[in-house]
């Protein structure tokens, strides 16, 4: 009788151990997968700032033009470094860096006052 207490003492400490150990494994797992796509998807974004750059130059493209020459460079970007970003990443990625540099532009226009009117201001965000 004594004995069947030692072995199940025994299983359930071993259990527990077994339990905690996958718990941390899979936790540990998800997180360094999180961490790698994390850092894909700043370096597309990093990488993406010259593609803009280069595209707003193109001054007799639309803005649909230029950003389907960016989502192309970025895509080939992506292939080439086998990253596992999504377009649909790439496309917002790309929207909100578009829209922070608009606001900058807008902002940095309008306190220098080479803007004479609201009706150019709004000419100009749009």
């Amino acid at each position: 009788m004594e004995d069947l207490e030692l072995y199940l003492s025994i299983a359930a400490t071993i259990f527990g151990l077994l339990v905690s150990t996958l718990t941390f494994l899979t936790k540990f797992i998800k997180c360094a997968k999180a961490k790698r796509i994390a850092e894909q998807v700043l370096k597309v974004t990093q990488d993406i700032i010259p593609f803009i750059e280069e595209a707003e130059k193109f001054i007799h493209y639309t803005g649909k033009e230029k950003k389907a020459y960016v989502m192309t460079k970025a895509t080939q970007l992506v292939i080439n470094n086998k990253m596992k970003v999504n377009q649909e990443k790439i496309s917002s990625t790309i929207d909100e860096l578009v829209s922070l540099t608009k606001q900058v532009n807008i902002a940095n226009l309008s306190s220098l006052g080479n803007i004479s009117s609201q009706k150019e201001l709004q000419r100009l965000h749009v």
